[in-house]
């Protein structure tokens, strides 16, 4: 169906319901990229005062170094709130044993790919966080 045949059957609807129609035409953009600099440092910070299991029981002492946003697939944006589901991916230093204990040691690093869906409120404080973070190459 062309442009043209769906215009006159929406004004045909309008018509009918006695509503008085708005035609908005929006051309589909190139490819574009939404770059959000600091949602890696968000997560990161909700991630350390929520503490994901799966990475808490790498090592006795696990400390997340970085969080980097690799792509953002999804973009939802709601009345309050923009909802956002992507992938990341988490480094992580591992220390085995306790602080005083490993002294001058070196941590194993280790990053570990992270798919998420968030919400960021309109003074983009981050709210929400779910993560699903694999981990199944450390046991291999």
């Amino acid at each position: 169906m062309k442009h043209i045949t769906y215009i006159a059957h929406f004004m045909q609807l309008a018509k009918e319901i006695g509503a008085e129609p708005i035609l908005l035409y929006v051309p589909m953009p190139g490819q574009s990229e939404i770059v959000f600099d600091s949602l890696g440092d968000k997560i990161h910070e909700y991630l350390l005062n929520d503490f994901p299991a799966e990475l808490d029981r790498l090592s006795t002492h696990t400390r997340i170094q970085e969080v980097c946003v690799e792509r953002v697939q999804r973009i939802e944006l709601c009345e309050d709130l923009i909802e956002l589901e992507g992938e990341a991916t988490n480094t992580v230093s591992l220390q085995y044993g306790s602080d005083h204990e490993t002294i001058g040691e070196a941590e194993d690093c280790q990053s570990f790919p992270m798919r998420f869906t968030a919400a960021v409120e309109r003074n983009q404080k981050l709210t929400n966080l779910n993560c699903d973070i694999n981990t199944s190459d450390f046991y291999e």
